[in-house]
């Protein structure tokens, strides 16, 4: 398990401590998307997913997973996006507090995603 880092007491945000019931309500959700992926497409016109290779507490390959079952349901306007793990990025890509983060290199190419008209949707990396 990863470990928080110490929350620094003049910081507008932080979480000094892991949320037992927000982390179950994650899974609980995750579950339901990842069950309810089997059997449908997303409502969603547009989905946008970005993920991180180089994070060590989220298995990319659920996410892959997850994708695969949308599209393979009809979800066509799906665009993915991995950011390679030798940019070494941290878990939190654009928290302000994040000491290790490279908003030089993210946050161009999040507005780039964002921006990218949909009839272009499509995997990226």
């Amino acid at each position: 398990m990863l470990r928080h880092r110490a929350i620094d007491p003049k910081a507008k945000q932080g979480s000094p401590r892991f949320s037992v019931h927000g982390l179950a309500q994650q899974l609980r959700l995750g579950l339901a998307t990842t069950a309810l992926a089997q059997h449908a497409a997303p409502a969603a016109h547009t989905i946008l997913v970005i993920s991180n290779d180089a994070d060590p507490a989220v298995d990319n390959t659920v996410t892959a997973a997850l994708v695969a079952d949308w599209r393979a349901h009809g979800a066509a306007n799906i665009t993915t996006y991995t950011f390679p793990a030798n940019l070494r990025l941290p878990h939190d890509l654009i928290g302000p507090a994040e000491t290790n983060q490279h908003i030089d290199i993210v946050y161009p190419k999040l507005i780039e995603l964002i921006n990218v008209p949909k009839e272009r949707c499509e995997t990226r990396r």
